[in-house]
């Protein structure tokens, strides 16, 4: 194989926003590039006026970016033929994927007989919607694309390396486990007087407790849970202020009818004092900085970039199982871990949350920022990814050989 510097590596993103996915699609292109690989990009369509597209983000980088058209079909034979004229333009090597569900199957069609190596990086588990007959199809159609597609899948989770095992029969030797990462070095320190800027700012009062969620306000997150976790806390008199930092998916129709159910349960049982829709927001690091605790109540998951940036930021944090048992956490030193969907153990752990001093709650949010640089920095992933993706391309090109 070619030194390093001769290899282009291809990212594609069928989602345009800057979240989860595609913000741990930005950093490997970063690493990728650090190692000397030609980087280009294939983006899906741009998210609302406001938010931030990784688009942006990756041509600031100096990655070549490419915006096609919407990947949310189930095949768009133009969109094939749009990517597998820029891997031939660009002379690609190898081709990662951070939206398996969408990325998937117009990918694997455009790279058909070119011999490229696909790389995907698996950061949701992955579920389907529809009456039972359609999700039975969608979901054998999936494993047979996957299968027959994906050369190397490295997933977030155990759990979702043993889904894609068990439900969609994708061979073992062809996966692993690497979780997501954030740049531990980011975590933002405020001074006491900036803390309670924005404290102030979001309507804390003193003497309240801080709570902050964050992720796309969606049945996915689970913040329907979380909220009927803490009305019995409100009802009891417990002083907090829970914060939800996130917005709907543009022109999803569930996503925004759940924000609506969310909204008339905050009505319904008189919670507008104690939460706050804060939409979406640039300045997380600044808020995690500000909180007293981050409580994650998602139902289904990869590896929540969320929990690990406020982990890294020095936060308590209580996460539902979502992601299986986050490796290297022990409940009671780093924070909690409860049930996925169940509203009680969530209450009970927020409720652990509250009862302890500040003085404790600090040297729980110590205990994660340590973890989060031992296990989770963004530099050991990076490192991963390059490995693969150059032991991918060579693999391959001993098979034509």
């Amino acid at each position: 194989m070619g030194a390093p510097s001769e290899l282009c590596g291809c990212l594609t993103f069928a989602s345009g926003d800057y979240t989860g996915a595609s913000r741990m699609g930005s950093a490997v292109a970063a690493g990728l590039r650090a190692a000397g690989h030609r980087v280009v990009a294939v983006c899906g369509p741009r998210p609302p006026d406001g938010q931030t597209a990784v688009a942006d983000i990756l041509g600031e980088a100096g990655v070549a970016v490419y915006e096609v058209g919407d990947f949310n079909h189930t095949l768009h034979l133009g969109l094939v033929r749009r990517l597998r004229k820029i891997i031939r333009q660009e002379r690609v090597d190898y081709v990662v994927t951070f939206f398996v569900t969408t990325d998937t199957r117009h990918v694997g069609v455009a790279l058909a007989g070119l011999g490229i190596p696909l790389i995907a990086s698996v950061q949701n588990e992955i579920q389907f919607l529809g009456r039972p007959l359609m999700r039975g199809v969608k979901s054998a159609g999936f494993g047979v694309v996957y299968r027959r597609c994906v050369d190397r899948a490295l997933c977030t989770s155990s759990r979702i390396r043993d889904d894609l095992v068990r439900r969609y029969r994708f061979p073992v030797d062809r996966l692993e486990v690497l979780t997501n990462g954030v740049d531990t070095g980011r975590a933002l320190a405020l001074s006491d007087l900036e803390r309670e800027g924005v404290r102030k700012e979001l309507g804390v009062a003193t003497g309240e407790i801080l709570l902050l969620n964050v992720g796309r306000i969606d049945e996915q997150k689970g913040q329907l849970v979380l909220l009927e976790a803490i009305e019995p806390l409100v009802a009891k008199g417990r002083q907090f202020k829970l914060c939800l930092v996130g917005d709907v998916t543009a022109g999803h129709a569930e996503s925004m009818a759940y924000l609506a159910r969310a909204q008339e349960f905050v009505r319904r049982h008189g919670l507008e004092s104690r939460v706050k829709f804060l939409g979406w927001r640039n300045d997380v690091l600044r808020l995690n900085a500000a909180c007293d605790g981050y409580v994650h109540s998602a139902l289904w998951e990869g590896f929540p970039l969320a929990v690990v940036e406020a982990m890294a930021s020095g936060c308590p944090v209580i996460t539902t199982d979502c992601m299986g048992w986050p490796p290297g956490f022990v409940e009671g030193k780093h924070g909690f871990v409860v049930p996925t969907g169940d509203a009680m153990a969530l209450r009970s752990a927020i409720e652990s949350l509250l009862g302890l001093t500040p003085a404790q709650r600090a040297a729980l949010g110590g205990n994660a920022q340590e973890l989060a640089r031992d296990q989770y920095d963004i530099r050991r992933i990076q490192e991963r990814f390059v490995s693969v993706c150059e032991a991918e391309v060579q693999r391959s090109r001993q098979e034509a050989n």
